[in-house]
């Protein structure tokens, strides 16, 4: 990877000069050259992104990719290391080829990622403003003691920060690269993520607002084939590839928040790898599972019953999902014929014509006690009469149930809306609607307006009111056209309407406005609006306090030799931290760097030491190559020129057969830690200074003196 490659080019050259000692010293390295091929310990140069000098003290942590279903947490830390004061971090015994999370931190940085068996040599570490939000439920009430963690990669990517919510739902995090991911997993409350995005770019009162819906909590208890309880089982939703997962305490009894009921339940013993999926779970009663540790199945299923379904005027119910919810929390799951031509197909594959004419389901459990229920949440306009039925071993049932309709629901003051159920389940309308008669309902409408939805009326009805805040409007200046624009209050997105040079939107008190004009980099824009009771007011937008929020304009490059030629073909990178940008190319007079305004821009070509420049923002960045060279041969204790890998100036080369020739070497101090191939530990530090135009020839000895600890 070039471009990590040659970041660190100003990193050693800058950060030899804070290194006391003679202009040409060799001295032994107690430790290995980072990206060398060691058996027993990996090394990386941690450097700052932004100036690119070593980071030491910084720490290197090695985690496992840990991605099977037995897994009940990504904490898990392998290895770590401290870097030196090079900014070499060495991870000792870190031989496992399998694939890894590698984690540089520091702090004041933001913690930077790689995954692979391997790490690359070099990791750029970014400052960072500190990650701050608010979690609030789809009211807009603020949710507390809410644990807040952010994970790094993938979803089984490590956690490199965790927090708990204050009472007002407020979190602060430190600071965090983009692709950071927020998770929260809280009783009540639908398991969510989200990336973080730029630190800097968080806008409203509260940061960055994570909204939770609605659902269940999974509570029971897990025990092995004789009833005995069984500790350590991980116990897995499906609803992101993270969990939500919670683990059984001694007892066996699991607390399981974030379900969604739509999905199902894994059951992994870590240590025997038993496994059990449970497709179909009740949260509103304790589970009782029964995990065996050969061929671990559900329950035989050694009985059947038959239910039908019937309007209160004895006609058959089509299509209506039933569910036999057992003593144990299982729910077993069967669905209505159409009463007219769909046959009844039972578990074991059996049908019988019967069912087209009676619409009902043949569902086989095993014996036992069962709630016969509707098994849906939401999207059903009818809900059977709670019925018990009680089935033995090898034995048959059939029973009729009233199937009743469902309260009509009815949401005053908007239009199309979105209702979330208690139970995770989520439906938009905008047309009637029948809902649970029990069930804790929450709708959503246009422009922020929300809503809890009220008991059952008199009349069968469920009611709820949007009322939807007084309108505002946001005016900027006609002269400033602007093709799209965005709110948020509070870390919320607000919805807004765009009209012309304003914009009208329903919150009141501190928002960030976010103006984006074409040709023109996004303005972030602080807005205040008063509380109103009624009525609206229009607030003018001062632009002069308006503010680049994300990188929109381009600097360019332009790439030159010592004597001010252009140097034909060259690559050509930047990064910010935030974002990346290379090119491979003939040099033009100047190279456009996509939206970087701000960052580090190096240029690279074969046989030329990397130069690097800063980028502060929009204009040109001139990036020069020395005019100087270098000569290195590299030998044993006994004279003979050896394999050796080179990090010099933090870029790495390959020291073949000893030698070593590059040009463009610039004038300055240069720090080198050159280190055998075949045994990486024997290493040393070489630093030397050179003139504008010097070519430097040196032979360098791995064994100088006594050897390195």
């Amino acid at each position: 990877m070039r471009r990590l490659a040659v970041v660190a080019l100003v990193s050693f050259a800058a950060g030899a000069r804070a290194v006391a000692g003679p202009a040409d010293e060799v001295v032994p390295y107690d430790g290995i050259v980072p990206g060398a091929d060691s058996t027993s310990a990996v090394a990386v140069l941690v450097v700052d992104g932004e100036t690119g000098r070593p980071v030491p003290g910084a720490t290197l942590r090695w985690y496992p990719e840990r991605c099977t279903d037995g897994v009940g947490r990504y904490d898990v830390l392998l290895a770590e290391g401290v870097a030196d004061a090079l900014g070499v971090a060495r991870v000792p015994a870190a031989s496992r080829p399998e694939d890894a999370h590698w984690v540089a931190e520091h702090p004041g940085y933001a913690p930077s990622h790689e995954y692979g068996a391997r790490p690359p040599p070099r990791m750029a570490l970014w400052r960072g403003a500190a990650a701050t939000g608010r979690v609030v439920d789809l009211l807009g009430r603020p949710v507390a003691g809410v644990p807040v963690e952010a994970y790094l990669g993938c979803g089984h990517g490590p956690t490199v920060a965790a927090t708990t919510t204050d009472p007002q739902g407020r979190f602060a995090l430190p600071p965090l690269p983009r692709d950071a991911t927020l998770w929260v997993v809280a009783s009540g409350y639908a398991a969510f993520k989200q990336e973080v995005g730029d630190p800097d770019g968080f806008r409203g009162e509260g940061g960055l607002g994570l909204l939770l819906r609605p659902a269940a909590t999974v509570r029971g208890r897990v025990l092995d084939a004789a009833g005995r309880a069984l500790g350590g089982v991980v116990v897995r939703a499906f609803a992101h590839s993270r969990g939500p997962v919670a683990t059984t305490a001694a007892d066996g009894t699991f607390v399981l928040a974030g379900f969604d009921a739509s999905g199902g339940l894994r059951f992994v013993h870590p240590v025997t790898q038993a496994a059990l999926n449970v497709p179909d779970v009740d949260p509103s009663r304790p589970l009782v599972v029964r995990l065996a540790g050969v061929g671990p199945a559900l329950p035989r299923a050694d009985a059947t019953v038959r239910v039908r379904v019937r309007f209160e005027d004895g006609a058959p119910v089509p299509a209506h999902p039933v569910a036999l919810v057992g003593e144990d929390g299982l729910a077993w799951i069967g669905t209505t014929g159409d009463g007219d031509a769909e046959a009844w197909t039972s578990a074991d594959g059996a049908t019988d014509p019967a069912a087209a004419r009676w619409g009902g389901t043949a569902i086989d459990v095993p014996a036992g006690t069962y709630d016969v229920r509707t098994a849906a949440g939401l999207g059903s306009s009818y809900e059977v009469v709670p019925t018990r039925v009680t089935v033995e071993a090898g034995g048959h049932r059939e029973l009729t149930v009233v199937a009743r309709l469902r309260p009509r629901l009815v949401v005053e003051g908007a239009g199309p809306v979105s209702v979330h159920a208690d139970d995770g389940t989520t439906l938009e309308v905008d047309e009637e609607l029948r809902v649970p008669a029990d069930a804790r309902l929450v709708v959503v409408g246009a422009l922020g307006a929300r809503a809890e939805v009220g008991p059952v009326g008199a009349d069968g009805v469920r009611r709820a009111r949007l009322v939807a805040p007084p309108r505002h409007r946001v005016r900027w200046p006609a002269s400033f056209p602007v093709d799209s624009a965005g709110l948020t209050w509070r870390g919320i997105a607000v919805e807004a309407e765009l009209d012309g040079d304003s914009l009208v939107t329903p919150a009141s008190g501190d928002l960030s406005l976010l103006l984006e004009h074409a040709g023109d980099a996004p303005l972030a824009v602080p807005v205040t609006l008063p509380a109103l009771d009624a009525g609206a007011v229009v607030v003018d937008v001062d632009l002069a306090a308006a503010r680049i929020e994300d990188d929109g304009a381009s600097a360019r490059v332009r790439v030159r030799l010592a004597d001010g030629s252009l140097p034909g073909a060259v690559d050509v990178d930047a990064a910010d931290g935030h974002a990346s940008w290379s090119s491979s190319s003939a040099a033009h007079d100047e190279e456009e760097l996509g939206f970087v305004t701000r960052g580090t821009v190096w240029a690279s070509k074969d046989g030329y030491v990397t130069r690097a420049a800063r980028v502060d923002g929009p204009g040109v960045v001139e990036v020069r190559f020395g005019s100087g060279r270098l000569d290195l041969t590299v030998v044993g204790d006994d004279g003979a020129a050896l394999d050796a890998d080179v990090m010099l100036d933090g870029e790495r080369y390959a020291a073949d057969a000893g030698r070593l020739r590059l040009e463009g070497l610039p004038a300055g101090e240069h720090v080198a830690l050159v280190g055998a191939r075949d045994v990486p530990e024997r290493a040393v530090v070489w630093r030397f200074s050179s003139a504008e135009g010097e070519t430097v020839t040196r032979t360098v000895s791995v064994d100088p003196g006594s050897p390195p600890r």
